[in-house]
């Protein structure tokens, strides 16, 4: 008989715990019109993309702010929590031991006791008070039956949520390393911009020279000396705002690394020129990679498991309780084995009713579990905007930085031969004068493209979560 009931009830309860399993969550699937989808996923780069600019000094203020960041720190103490909880979780189902030990004073109050004497007849006397010692040691077990998966959903629950914290973390770390490279290639744009606006000061100064004499000698109208003021003057506006726009980016720089900007002395230096590189077709699949996404879904878990456990409400507790120890009012005889006491038990705590409390939690963790769901659907979305802007941006600039520089250099040549022919006697010094002013301002429109593709390479790496 007994061989019977077994698989009969391992059947029932087995049936019950199933009943409590909340279906798979489908994740929402990205718009089938994203126009860069491809069929090969590229490659992840061997080393960091950010050491792809080539710059040591870049790659040591990444570093110092990934190791100092007051954000960054932010995250890992959560990491810590969530690690800490889900340590909880694994040991919820364990094997619980505590000790104790007590000594009690106690004093027994005067007591009437009965009895039948020989004869049979009840006879009444009377026990005086007394004080006595008593001497408790001893040790108490418990366990808990996880027979519908109460402790295991528990613990999925707290590595989901470990993961999740831990990929937070993650997108963290690549949104600072993206942010140092846009503030530093910020402050090397306006650093490179102020040293060619100051030879634009130099030669404005020299055109607004010339123009004044030219003007005393009435060889140019007015209009002519106006306008060599106005460029000077605008030439010194530029300054500023360059000028602006480094302690800005350095201000920047210094928050990112958790330092203060007085104590961030970076020396004037030019933007990276190394050859950046990427794929240039991007499938969907990337996002599998971006750590925001994982976290993402890693929360839609957790609220699935979340109502699991809200279902489990319904479900009886069972444990397993133990407990064994001496206890003497005299101390000579303490530890003697007739002192023994021990004691095992099992025990059934089954909510019947609450007023609809059960109901309104699973109801709770229905709507928390859609609420994930939206949540990463917006997070998809917006990686996929991330990515498709930062991708045009990138092919943008790859593509105006030709351009940019053959324009330069065609302004070269421009001042070369305007140069030269001053020399020769075939025009004057403000024909070359004004082919230095074309070639500083193209070349200001080619450092400008330089910095267009660093910031692009770092948005695109940053939005694909290499």
């Amino acid at each position: 008989m007994k061989s019977r009931i077994a698989p009969v009830l391992a059947l029932l309860l087995g049936g019950c715990a199933s009943m409590v399993n909340e279906s798979p969550t489908q994740p929402p699937a990205a718009p089938a019109g994203w126009r860069n989808a491809a069929a090969v996923t590229p490659l992840a780069p061997a080393t960091p993309w950010w050491q792809a600019y080539g710059d040591p000094q870049l790659d040591a203020l990444v570093a110092a702010a990934l190791a100092a960041n007051a954000d960054i720190a932010i995250a890992v103490e959560r990491v810590a929590i969530a690690r800490g909880h889900a340590g909880v979780a694994d040991a919820s189902g364990m094997l619980t031991m505590r000790a104790g030990a007590d000594v009690q004073r106690t004093r027994v109050p005067r007591q009437r006791v009965s009895d039948l004497d020989e004869a049979g007849q009840l006879i009444f006397w009377d026990i005086p008070g007394y004080e006595e010692n008593r001497r408790n040691v001893g040790v108490a077990l418990s366990y808990e039956l996880d027979l519908f998966g109460r402790v295991a959903r528990a613990r999925a629950a707290g590595q989901a949520s470990l993961t999740a914290a831990e990929q937070d973390a993650a997108a963290l770390r690549l949104l600072i390393a993206r942010e140092v490279v846009l503030a530093y290639t910020d402050l090397r744009l306006a650093q490179v911009r102020l040293a060619l606006l100051q030879q634009q000061q130099g030669l404005a100064g020299r055109m607004q020279h010339d123009a004044v004499a030219r003007k005393r000698l009435g060889l140019v109208d007015r209009q002519a000396e106006t306008s060599a003021l106005n460029q000077g003057d605008r030439v010194q506006l530029g300054m500023l705002a360059e000028r602006r726009q480094a302690a800005q980016a350095q201000a920047r720089l210094a928050m990112l690394l958790g330092q203060d900007a007085a104590s961030l002395p970076l020396a004037d230096g030019p933007l990276p020129q190394a050859v950046l590189q990427v794929a240039p077709d991007l499938p969907v699949t990337v996002l599998g990679r971006r750590p925001d996404l994982l976290a993402a879904w890693q929360q839609v878990e957790v609220q699935r498991i979340g109502i699991e456990q809200a279902r489990l409400l319904r479900y009886p507790r069972i444990a397993l309780t133990g407990s064994a120890g001496f206890a003497s009012n005299a101390l000579g005889s303490f530890l003697d084995h007739d002192y023994l006491t021990w004691a095992l038990g099992a025990g059934v705590d089954w909510l019947l009713f609450d007023g609809g409390r059960t109901e309104a939690e699973v109801a709770t963790a229905r709507a928390e579990h859609a609420l994930a769901i939206a949540h990463y659907r917006k997070t998809m979305l917006n990686a996929l905007r991330e990515v498709e802007e930062a991708l045009a941006e990138w092919q943008q600039a790859q593509q105006a930085l030709p351009l940019l520089t053959a324009g330069e250099a065609r302004a070269q040549r421009l001042l070369d031969d305007a140069a030269a022919n001053q020399r020769l006697g075939r025009a004057d010094r403000a024909a070359r004068q004004e082919a230095e002013l074309a070639w500083l301002e193209a070349r200001l429109d080619e450092v400008e493209g330089q910095a267009a593709r660093s910031r692009s390479f770092a948005q695109l790496n940053a939005a694909l979560g290499w």
